[in-house]
This record gives structure tokens, C-alpha cells and sequence, in this order.
């Protein structure tokens, strides 16, 4: 999966501008699915951050619902604008000075501003009338005679507002925040805490799914352990796959006979069977590992 450009969203409560990541082109051929609603694609930092806080008027909202406002994709237009042009006459009695002053202003060294000064006049640059203006006064200071010249140059303007290029790029919340806004119970809908704590859920098996050697939830932290109690019956939706993945939640939980239960309460669609064959063979065998999911039958 290659990475997009970044888009531009509105904060909903007052509009402020935010960067957030995107995919340009995505391949799901392959892709390994587990058995606790992870998937390996897209990479987290192109996925949309569960929740964030507007950095203007610091409320919560989820980047998935909010207003697109384009694409940080520079476009310019052609664009005159005034200068004025600095030329050096004649250095004066205080030539080194003058040397020293124009290496340092032009960023030259002072073999090429002693350059400069053998073929006089000189062009030094064109320049916006207030900084031209400053390097002709300090020159004439050191008694220098400098000519002024105003012109146009050929530029190109952008066409992106300045406040989206300066807009702060939304970042996944840490660990820690996830679990402090949980405590606060600053999300709302029941759907946000249900992403917020999968999110921690991910979080806590991401070793796993790394290849790491499997931990009991009830072996890890007690923040762990109880969010993935909250997960097994938090009922946000009477979706299948909301109910598939509390079967899951119980599954890792030990608890077999809720899983088993919460399988059995109600028939589940045909493309979802086979992972509820994967699952309760699983608990069949007293497997309480997160898995990876076998692919889908052709």
C-alpha cells in the first residue's frame, strides 16, 4: 500500500483546520486478518486516528466523520511581484568593512565578496523594498554609493491557504490518553468507546501479532485485563461482526462457556461462518490465543 497525499478535515466544533494521512493505492490480496478484528494493512499510521483533540479549541472528535477540506497538494500560479534591485557603485574608504558586509548579508565568502568588489558596479540582488532598503542604508553608512532600482520579478504564487500548511497533523492517541478519556468517560457515542478500547485492545496484543509468545490477558495489567472485560459486553450495535468479536473478547478471557453462548444466541450470516467454525473449534481445543484467521473459502 503506497501512501496518498495529506488531507485536510475541519475540526466540528469550530472548523480549525488538521492534517490527516492517506493511501493512494491498496492491495487487500493476501492480507492476514486475526481473530481480534485486527488486520495488518493498512499500517496504523495511515489508518484514522480513533480520536483527537482539536489543537484550536481542544475538543474531541474522530477524524473518520469529519469534513474533508482538500488536499495539502501544493498548486501555483504564475506571479509578478515589485522588487528592488542593489547595486554597489563604489566601496568607499572602508573597503574591507564593506567586504566583511556583504559576506555575511549575502552569504558569500570573503574571497567571493573581495571578487565583487574588483569588478565594480556590482549587482548584490533584488530584494522586497524594506530589506533592499536596509542593506543599501548599512552599506552607505560604511561609505559606500549603492544604487536602487525598482522592478518586477517572475515568480509563482500558492494556492493553498497558509493555514493548511500550518495546520498540526493528527496523531493516534498514546496508550495513556486512550485510557484517561475512558476514565473521564469523555467519549461519546457507545461506538467511539467501542473503537477507543479495541484500539487498546490492539494495543495490548500487537506482540502477538508480532510473534511474540502468547500472555493471558489475566497475566497482564489490570487496565488490560478490564477493558477487555468492558469489550466482552459492551454491546454498541446488533451487528454480527460486533457480536463475533465479544465472542473473541470472552475467548481470550478463559471464558469459554460465554463465548460458546454468545455464538449460539443467534445464527450468523454465511460469509461470517467461517470464522465462527475457526472460533469455536478454537474453544473446542481450550485455545485462548489471538489467532490468525484462516482466508475466507473461494
Amino acid at each position: 500500500m503506497m501512501p496518498g497525499p495529506e488531507v485536510v478535515i475541519a475540526c466540528p466544533h469550530c472548523g480549525a483546520p488538521h492534517l490527516l494521512r492517506s493511501l493512494a493505492t491498496g492491495n487487500t490480496l493476501g492480507i492476514a486478518g486475526w481473530t481480534d478484528g485486527w488486520c495488518e494493512e493498512p499500517p496504523m499510521a495511515l489508518r484514522p486516528p480513533v480520536f483527537s483533540r482539536c489543537a484550536s479549541c481542544h475538543a474531541l472528535f474522530r477524524a473518520a466523520g469529519s469534513r474533508r477540506l482538500g488536499e495539502l497538494t501544493e498548486r501555483t500560479v504564475p506571479h509578478e511581484e515589485p522588487v528592488t534591485r542593489v547595486t554597489l557603485a563604489h566601496a568607499g574608504g572602508r573597503r574591507a568593512e564593506v567586504m566583511h558586509l556583504l559576506s555575511r548579508e549575502l552569504g558569500k565568502s570573503p574571497t567571493e565578496a573581495r571578487r565583487m568588489l574588483d569588478k565594480l558596479p556590482a549587482p548584490l540582488g533584488a530584494w522586497a523594498e524594506d530589506v533592499a532598503g536596509r542593506l543599501a542604508r548599512r552599506l552607505v553608512e560604511l561609505g559606500a554609493r549603492v544604487s536602487l532600482e525598482s522592478t518586477t520579478a517572475q515568480s509563482t504564487r500558492s494556492l493553498l491557504p497558509r493555514e493548511w500548511k500550518e495546520a498540526p497533523r493528527l496523531e493516534h492517541p498514546s496508550e495513556a490518553e486512550l485510557q484517561f478519556v475512558l476514565r473521564e468517560n469523555l467519549l461519546r457515542p457507545p461506538e467511539w468507546e467501542w473503537e477507543a478500547r479495541q484500539h487498546l485492545w490492539w494495543m495490548s496484543n500487537a506482540p502477538h501479532h508480532q510473534g511474540a509468545s502468547w500472555r493471558s490477558p489475566w497475566r497482564r495489567t489490570r487496565a488490560v485485563l478490564s477493558n477487555l472485560h468492558v469489550l466482552a459486553h459492551l454491546v454498541t450495535s446488533d451487528s454480527d461482526e460486533n457480536r463475533l468479536l465479544r465472542v473473541e473478547a470472552f475467548r481470550e478471557l478463559e471464558k469459554r462457556d460465554e463465548a460458546l453462548a454468545l455464538l449460539d444466541s443467534a445464527p450468523f450470516p454465511a460469509h461470517l461462518a467461517y470464522i465462527t467454525d475457526f472460533l469455536r473449534g478454537q474453544l473446542r481445543e481450550f485455545d485462548f490465543e489471538v489467532r490468525r484467521l484462516p482466508p475466507p473459502p473461494a
